[in-house]
């Protein structure tokens, strides 16, 4: 977007543009704001990563995210300049569960995902998720192979420099010299990452299961919403404009209005 400033609409500030820019079939896409009392239904003031891609794959009527065509030439002069093979790919010899293993070569994407979750986790998170990463019951005791994963450079560096000590469920490390030692670390902490995904799905499946039993199929549903992320940000947005005034959550008020 630097290589387009001069092009780009005047609401595209650093501080706008969260969650508004995206790549999609080669081109730019830019998810504006509302722009008049109509448009608030259809588009989020600050939206999340989840709205923006839906609006993104499915524009509402009369709302287009493709950039103009200044834009999209500006930045196709710029990428021309390069190499046509460079690539912004990182393969990273790892060891890996052989389900993962299987997975990661089937599923590339899901790398994302783990590595999202390992580096959004820390000691404060829930009591669950910390066990989930020190036991490792799903993964850790599977055999493991070495294996090839692509990551992009960002998610490469993000797992790289992320603390994570050995857990029971792991075991120990090589030596620090032993060749094997830096594979066996990255494979890891990506094995954590989908320890904690595992441990999410897990508890959130609970909590439905829950829900269903104790109010039936409308609060299944209901609780199945509200362990999406766009919920939450949803949800904390109406707790700051006091739409739930100051009732206690989990009251019977406050699961009327919710």
């Amino acid at each position: 977007m630097i290589e387009a400033a001069d092009h780009l609409p005047h609401w595209v500030t650093p501080k706008t543009a969260t969650n508004r820019v995206f790549l999609r079939q080669g081109a730019i896409h830019l998810v504006p704001p509302p722009r008049n009392p109509a448009e608030f239904a259809k588009l989020p003031v600050r939206p999340t990563i989840e709205q923006s891609l839906a609006i993104v794959r499915n524009p509402p009527p009369r709302i287009a995210t493709i950039a103009p065509d200044p834009i999209q030439k500006q930045i196709e002069s710029r990428l021309s300049a390069f190499p046509p093979k460079l690539s912004q790919l990182h393969i990273s010899l790892m060891t890996l569960p052989l389900p993962l293993a299987q997975l990661v070569a089937t599923h590339p994407q899901s790398v994302a995902s783990a590595v999202r979750a390992l580096q959004e986790h820390s000691q404060a998170s829930a009591p669950e998720l910390n066990h989930a990463i020190s036991r490792m019951k799903r993964f850790g005791q599977a055999p493991r192979v070495s294996c090839n994963v692509p990551f992009t450079r960002c998610l490469y560096a993000q797992l790289t420099f992320k603390d994570l000590h050995p857990s029971k469920g792991w075991g120990a490390l090589p030596p620090p010299r032993d060749p094997a030692r830096y594979p066996a670390e990255l494979g890891m902490k990506l094995t954590a990452g989908f320890e904690i995904l595992c441990q999410q799905a897990e508890t959130a499946d609970r909590k439905v299961a829950i829900a269903g039993a104790e109010g039936g199929e409308d609060a299944a549903i209901l609780a199945r919403v509200g362990e999406t992320s766009a919920f939450r940000a949803y949800e904390e947005a109406l707790q700051r404009l006091g739409f739930y005034r100051d009732l206690l959550p989990g009251s019977q008020e406050h699961r009327a209005l919710r």
